[in-house]
């Protein structure tokens, strides 16, 4: 009876030892492989210091982790792993029970006027909930009564990106298809992407496709990756086969509106996308407000679940090649404004601005 109730107790200690010393591990040996077979940092020659960073990070992180003795612990050391790469495109995210009990507010798009020169456009986030959805596409049909106006004022405030094509809609509403099309294309003919092949990506691609199968680039990718795979090599290369029509227009279109663009300091990944579009289209613009984040030339984030069930894991599959905004290079405002979420202040900032360019109330200014 002794030995069957010390080895029940063995039984238990055993047990409760393991998962205390190994509570995530399998965690990290995940997002570790994850990397390995589908970043395409691992094979890129112009970023020698990726692979040493994670073979680093990883090494760390797997003594760390056997040290841990709880599961928050064990989430913060895997990561750190994620934070070492300086790469708002690769994060490690927590299911949360309490974070997912509190409701976030969605926050509309909508245009309005500070004046009779100058239009207000407020563009909250670039990854739309399906509430708003509608609402965007309201302000698609409307943005192109704007050119008109003397400035047109765009307000990225809290924008944390999405899906970049949010922003070259309107851009293209606004200025016009064809010479959105045609400067855009001028401008990124020297751009590509070197997309990592991995039967991982392959198969996030051909989701992707049976999402949305009008979008023809998408089954270009999906080819071009099974063809690298086919032939053993680490990416497919993606040139820009898009003919710049509009070659021989005798004269581009006048546009008479100037541009001003808020920032703030959550501004990154297709917010930025946006300012770059904008610089494209015109060089009538102003940045106001306070220096952004910066992002990577790794793009596309495709995300898997952790094998614990506690969490995602967020991690991009192409890198950019001659992007003209470097690797993780910040917009910095041509005006700085410190109390960025005072609207009010803000917008009676701007209009001084524009009626005494020369010797605006520098009230709000660093």
């Amino acid at each position: 009876m002794k030995r069957i109730a010390l080895l029940v107790v063995l039984t238990q200690l055993i047990a409760s030892c393991a998962i205390k010393t190994y509570p995530d591990s399998k965690d990290l040996e995940f997002i570790y492989s994850t990397i390995l077979e589908n970043h395409p940092g691992i094979y890129n020659e112009r970023d020698a210091d990726f692979r040493l960073n994670l073979e680093n990070s990883y090494s760390k992180a797997k003594e760390a982790i056997k040290q841990s003795k709880s599961n928050s612990s064990s989430k913060n050391i895997i990561s750190d792993i994620a934070t070492s790469f300086n790469d708002e495109h690769l994060w490690g995210y927590w299911f949360d029970n309490r974070a997912k009990k509190q409701s976030s507010k969605i926050s509309n798009f909508s245009i309005s006027d500070l004046s009779d020169e100058v239009s207000w456009i407020r563009l909250p986030s670039f990854s739309l909930k399906s509430e708003q959805e509608n609402n965007f596409n309201e302000l698609i049909k409307h943005i192109s009564n704007l050119r008109i106006k003397k400035y047109i004022v765009f307000d990225l405030r809290g924008n944390q990106g999405g899906n970049s094509d949010y922003g070259t809609q309107i851009i293209k509403a606004l200025f016009g298809n064809e010479y959105a099309n045609y400067e855009k294309c001028i401008n990124n003919k020297k751009l590509f992407a070197d997309w990592r092949a991995s039967e991982g990506n392959l198969s996030h691609i051909s989701s992707l496709l049976d999402r949305y199968p009008s979008l023809d680039w998408l089954q270009d990718v999906k080819d071009g990756l099974k063809e690298s795979l086919d032939k053993g090599e680490p990416f497919y290369r993606e040139y820009s086969s898009q003919t710049c029509k509009g070659a021989n227009l005798i004269f581009k279109p006048d546009f008479k509106f100037q541009i001003i663009v808020i920032t703030d300091s959550l501004n990154v990944s297709a917010a930025l996308d946006f300012i770059d579009e904008l610089k494209i289209m015109t060089s009538k613009i102003t940045l106001i407000g306070q220096k952004t984040k910066a992002d990577r030339l790794y793009m596309e984030v495709r995300s898997v679940k952790l094998p614990s069930g506690s969490g995602k894991f967020f991690f991009p599959i192409k890198v950019y090649r001659n992007r003209p905004r470097l690797d993780n290079q910040p917009y910095v405002p041509d005006i700085y404004f410190q109390d960025i979420h005072d609207i009010n202040a803000l917008q009676n900032f701007i209009l001084e601005k524009i009626k005494s360019p020369q010797n605006a109330n520098p009230k709000g200014r660093k």
